[in-house]
């Protein structure tokens, strides 16, 4: 139920730690935090009433905020935002994908004894980026120690069957623990012999068989330690993942009523032969890249679905949940969310990739040649190729994602780095008064870097940015072209050189340093950085790209003659570009290389 206007409000402020408390209550929703609160983490709840005759509303789930003792706490939580927002991209669905699949978590950055490593992101072994440092040290162990904080806590730990025969009680910590296996059938074997030594009971969503992204079978799984498991007091289920067996590696999301009937046959199929060695109830919906919840099961199987939008009933008595599904826990970290826990039934969806992986034998190989000296591959395997398969899969897996899950785009994958796969390696440490850099994500240093690794290192290069500014020092030897941020190559609005000093300039430099360009035609800009260079010379360019949030019209050869011709055309239009109309632009250059960072697209072109 909704508050209405008119509606009195009873609002509470605590701190974590017992022994602060601040209410107010007031006519609206509204609260003022009291000045010289003490540094700590605080939360919020709210409850509300109709009017004096009805009874107060349940208190509202908690909002946390944190109260810092200095600057310093706030800039490195800046750092990690935009360390995230380079890599994560959210979309209008709330759904999150990938768009640097080769990047670090913010929090796994210069650990060297990490026991974590950077996998090839596809559906079933997608990684977590925002947990803590800990994590990224010991998965494993990080996990065991949450699991024990909740068993200091006195959690009893209940399953989905506990809850269909109502078999817990209301009035203590309750934890009903979910496992979706999905990629990581090696990793829930560990995991489970872990809890099962605390003495903790869990329910397992088993897939009978995976699908085209992670290809294994029951039997592949182990049946032995899971029967044991159920005769343990584990619970059993179906992680639903039928139309993603139908569907596979298929970039169409249209479903017709003959893929979702195949799929439904495929859902019967995998629950009889499940039930062949368990006692499945219930079934629980594979996520990923293809909506597994428009299959409906068949009534004869006579199975209840527990996801909260299929059985809304199940879930009265759960007040929080938690889900680390995807590329970030939510709604927070596991530490924070267990470390807040209250009595009361409390629902944490758990895949054991994330925990399990990291030991030898894995699910998945690390994507770094260096870091696969402690993993054990097969011969085999190798022979195969697996790298490779690796790749190709993360390719096609995150191009099906953002054609399916994604269609509106926000910003660009970042799977083919044409230009960065070729930067020098630096001892600079790059900093900017602008943003918060991160160093293989970040525009400012995307820049600095590509200067650094492709301009010549012998000749003469022009700086268009200090000629536009009337700069005397226009013309610069190699080492003098100042790996400063984007923001400082910034032209808002310019126009090419004349025609006489053009003439003197025709094929003088051995490279041009074009900055991110913003003017009313960008053809006779990029046409004469062309006739400046020598053959064989190279440029470098930045230009908005067509994500961008102030971005301008779509540029083309044709609008932007027609824009320059029309007597009230502005001096500054600005103009947006992609990998499309960008080759273009560039028609006339020999190579060109693109890479989009951001909403950024960078150019590298050959003469």
């Amino acid at each position: 139920m909704l508050p209405l206007s008119g509606c009195r409000f009873d609002i509470k402020l605590s701190k974590k730690v017992v022994g602060y408390e601040y209410d107010q209550s007031l006519s609206e929703n509204k609260l003022t935090l009291p000045a010289g609160l003490p540094k700590g983490k605080y939360f919020v709840r709210v409850r509300f009433q109709l009017d004096e005759e009805t009874t107060w509303s349940a208190w509202s789930p908690p909002l946390w905020f944190t109260i810092h003792p200095d600057d310093k706490d706030i800039s490195d939580l800046k750092r990690f935002d935009h360390h995230l927002s380079m890599i994560l991209e959210k979309g209008i669905g709330e759904g999150v994908t990938l768009i640097d699949p080769g990047s670090y978590p913010p929090n796994s950055q210069n650990q060297i004894a990490m026991k974590w490593f950077p996998t090839h992101v596809y559906e079933g072994v997608t990684p977590l980026v925002n947990l803590e440092q800990d994590y990224y040290i010991d998965p494993l162990e990080y996990y065991f120690v949450c699991i024990r904080k909740l068993i200091d806590k006195g959690a009893r730990f209940i399953t989905w069957d506990d809850i269909l025969d109502e078999d817990f009680s209301k009035g203590e910590l309750d934890i009903l623990l979910q496992f979706d296996v999905d990629g990581g059938p090696k990793s829930m074997k560990r995991v489970y012999e872990g809890l099962a030594h605390m003495g903790v009971s869990a329910t397992i969503m088993l897939h009978y068989k995976g699908h085209y992204w992670y290809q294994y079978k029951l039997e592949d799984m182990g049946i032995d330690w899971l029967k044991k498991a159920e005769d343990n007091g584990w619970c059993m289920g179906y992680h639903n993942n039928s139309l993603s067996q139908i569907v596979g590696d298929s970039q169409n999301h249209d479903l017709d009523d003959e893929t979702l009937d195949a799929a439904k046959e495929q859902f019967t199929r995998d629950v009889k032969e499940l039930r062949k060695y368990f006692n499945i109830k219930t079934f629980t919906h594979h996520g990923g890249n293809v909506y597994n919840l428009k299959v409906e099961p068949d009534e004869s199987l006579s199975i209840v679905g527990v996801d909260k939008n299929i059985t809304p009933d199940l879930w009265i008595d759960i007040k929080t949940m938690f889900s680390d599904g995807g590329f970030a826990t939510r709604p927070t970290t596991l530490a924070e969310y267990i470390d807040n826990l209250q009595v009361g039934t409390h629902f944490i969806r758990n895949h054991p990739f994330k925990y399990g992986n990291y030991i030898s034998p894995v699910d998945a190989p690390p994507r770094i040649d260096c870091e696969r000296k402690n993993i054990s591959i097969s011969d085999i395997d190798k022979e195969l190729g697996f790298s490779q398969r690796e790749c190709e899969k993360e390719y096609a897996w995150l191009t099906q994602r953002q054609i399916i899950r994604f269609p509106r785009r926000m910003k660009y994958l970042r799977l083919e780095k044409a230009i960065s796969n070729s930067f020098k390696k630096t001892n600079h440490s790059y900093e900017s008064n602008v943003r918060f850099p991160v160093p293989d994500g970040n525009p400012e240093i995307f820049w600095s870097r590509m200067l650094e690794s492709y301009m010549p290192d012998a000749g003469k290069i022009f700086d268009y940015q200090k000629y536009h500014a009337g700069e005397p020092n226009c013309i610069l030897d190699r080492k003098e072209v100042s790996p400063l941020g984007i923001e400082d190559y910034t032209v808002h609005l310019f126009s090419v050189p004349k025609k006489r000093d053009q003439k003197s300039m025709a094929g003088r430099f051995t490279g041009v340093a074009g900055g991110l360009l913003s003017c009313s035609n960008p053809s006779d800009f990029i046409d004469f950085c062309y006739d400046i260079i020598s053959v064989g010379s190279l440029g470098c360019f930045c230009f908005i790209g067509d994500t961008h949030l102030s971005y301008g019209a779509e540029w083309s050869r044709d609008v932007e003659k027609w824009t320059i011709e029309r007597e009230n055309a502005r001096a500054g239009q600005k103009w947006s570009f992609n990998p499309v109309n960008l080759g273009e632009l560039f028609i006339k250059w020999e190579e060109i290389k693109i890479e989009i960072v951001n909403h950024y697209c960078f150019v590298i072109g050959r003469k």
